[in-house]
């Protein structure tokens, strides 16, 4: 299934949202799951991803590790 940048776009952002808020959440913060360790590593990825998009590039490889970070973020929860 092929999305439109735009759809990537919003699904990267969503992504970095989901992230930073789980950051913040005291119960995942707390728990002995890596999901606070991967929701790191999908804000900082997404968050690269996101200033790539700004300059009007898509770069795949920050794009991937955002969608697979976050995949390994909601799994650990």
């Amino acid at each position: 299934m092929d999305l439109a940048d735009s759809e990537i776009q919003s699904l990267v952002e969503e992504y970095y949202a989901s992230a930073k808020t789980a950051l913040e959440d005291p119960i995942i913060k707390n728990s002995k799951s890596a999901a606070y360790e991967w929701a790191g590593e999908t804000k900082i990825a997404c968050q690269t991803s996101i200033g790539y998009m700004k300059s009007g590039h898509l770069d795949a490889q920050s794009t991937q590790k955002c969608d697979c970070f976050y995949r390994r973020m909601v799994n650990a929860r």
